[in-house]
């Protein structure tokens, strides 16, 4: 894989159907020569004579104790080591259902890939611009937004095209690496974070150019494009205006997927921009190194260039942050979350009893339809915090192992972690005599207005004196893992598929 921010360009070996292993160039070497007829020391013999040293025992050593358990060699009884599968990070995609297989795909990939044909992708993004000029700047979008919220039919219609459009960018992605020469592996659907998310298993951009991936990257972006000039012509053909809120709705998707800040279309263009395959996977290596931590292992992290090194140390300072943040304010934010999710579910379940019995069928099914989308954000809440408490808990004891001092460290640590989170959760209690206190559970007032420092402040009134002053009210590319860059590698799978959430039906990344 060249042209990337590694000293030495990463080497991939491709086990079908399982993802891509990014390993050392002896290794590879000794792969593409285990070709059942030769031996240990025929293998070391073509490696030397190639022009890199190497014993028969060091290539039977790792093949023995890297390619076999890799699953990338068979072993002595002919059958393929399936892999151990690695700690899933908190995000990545859960709950993974493949769909569409390549036999149902590449028939229309082979006809969509003529779209990025240079002569068609200029004008379109011309097009495209000049659209939004016009919008913001001359027509406007609040007319369209108040035909659209007056009428909940044409929102389930929004709805609609939001998730038609969904599907269609990810045949863009499928298209994009199509064009480049590579082949669609799949597509399915999941959970990405808290949303439904539609992925397409692009895996083989691995195999493409640095400008090859990011086409394929942005292909989805490209696409949702084209999807909003179709529905700006049917509305200007038609004349209904809230067709227009289509556009606004995809701009947010489009600004939403170019965050680089979790695994979005944005992240992958970085990550392909610069060359480095995972930057999650590399931030702990690459600050163990640099601060030179006891134990660290900089076998497991290839060399990188110096414009790589800074890349990555400015993402790290830059990323981490806003995710413990963001998690923060999630695990603060949970029981009000569910307090106003199972009001406004009420709401909206009498909204639908009223609508029935005037004998008003959409709007029942429209508050019908509320109902789930209030239910599935919040209990997508809850399975994130427990899906990330799980892979904590699980890499924490992990850590541990047998030792004494470091499982009673890991038990503190777990001890604390429940105590923060009893004490976000923890109703406030009244002093001093002020009155009622507010609990977490009071549902969110339309008055308030939500920032971090809100939130923030909400979290110390639950336990300070001023917890009175509050009032209630009622009413969502895989990459290769770095292994070894010395004679004794340390390969590790990697997952296949790049993801993109769909959106919901309120804006969601």
């Amino acid at each position: 894989m060249g042209e990337s921010a590694y000293v030495d360009p990463p080497w991939l070996i491709d086990r079908d159907g399982v993802g891509y292993l990014q390993v050392s160039p002896l290794l590879y070497r000794i792969a593409e020569r285990a070709d059942g007829s030769s031996s240990p020391a025929d293998i070391a013999r073509a490696i030397t004579e190639a022009g890199e040293s190497v014993q028969a025992q060091t290539v039977e050593r790792l093949l023995a104790g890297m390619l076999v358990p890799a699953g990338v060699i068979v072993g002595a009884d002919g059958k393929a080591v399936k892999p151990e599968a690695r700690p899933r990070s908190p995000l990545s995609l859960a709950g993974r259902m493949k769909m569409l297989g390549p036999g149902a795909i590449e028939p229309l990939t082979g006809f969509l890939k003529l779209l990025f044909w240079p002569p068609i992708v200029i004008p379109v993004v011309a097009a495209s611009i000049a659209a939004r000029i016009w919008l913001y700047f001359f027509h406007g979008v609040a007319g369209p937004a108040h035909d659209a919220l007056y009428r909940p039919v044409l929102l389930l219609l929004l709805f609609g095209l939001v998730v038609a459009a969904a599907g269609f960018h990810e045949f863009g992605h499928a298209a994009a690496l199509r064009y480049g020469g590579g082949r669609v592996r799949g597509m399915g659907v999941g959970l990405y974070l808290i949303y439904p998310a539609v992925y397409t298993d692009v895996t083989e951009n691995y195999r493409l150019g640095r400008w090859a991936r990011v086409r394929t990257d942005l292909g989805g972006f490209y696409f949702n494009l084209l999807f909003a000039l179709a529905v700006l012509a049917v509305a200007l053909l038609t004349g209904q205006q809230f067709l227009l809120v289509f556009l606004l709705l995809t701009d947010i998707e489009i600004l939403q997927q170019a965050l680089p800040f979790a695994r979005f279309d944005g992240y992958w263009v970085l990550a392909d921009l610069t060359g480095i395959t995972d930057f999650f996977t590399h931030m702990g290596q690459f600050w163990r190194r640099v601060l030179r931590l006891p134990r660290t292992p900089d076998a497991q992290l290839p060399k990188l260039k110096a414009w790589g090194k800074a890349v990555l140390a400015v993402y790290s300072v830059v990323t981490v942050p806003v995710l413990l943040i963001l998690l923060a304010l999630t695990v603060t934010a949970l029981p009000r979350v569910l307090a106003t999710a199972w009001d406004s579910g009420q709401h909206q379940l009498a909204a639908a009893a009223t609508a029935w019995a005037h004998q008003d069928f959409i709007g029942a099914v429209a508050a019908g339809l509320q109902i789930l989308i209030l239910a599935f954000p919040a209990l997508a809440v809850v399975y994130l915090l427990a899906r990330t408490f799980k892979q904590v808990e699980s890499r924490l004891w992990t850590w541990a192992g047998d030792s004494n001092p470091k499982r009673a460290l890991a038990g503190l640590t777990t001890l604390a972690i429940l105590a923060a989170c009893g004490w976000a959760w923890a109703p406030a209690l009244p002093r001093g005599g002020r009155g009622p206190a507010v609990e977490n559970l009071t549902p969110i007032a339309p008055s308030e207005r939500g920032t971090a420092g809100d939130l923030a402040g909400g979290a110390a009134a639950s336990v300070g004196p001023s917890a009175a002053s509050v009032t209630g009210g009622s009413t969502v590319n895989p990459a290769p893992s770095p292994s070894s860059g010395t004679a004794q590698p340390s390969p590790s799978a990697v997952p296949s598929a790049g993801s993109s959430p769909l959106p919901s039906a309120s804006p969601s990344p």
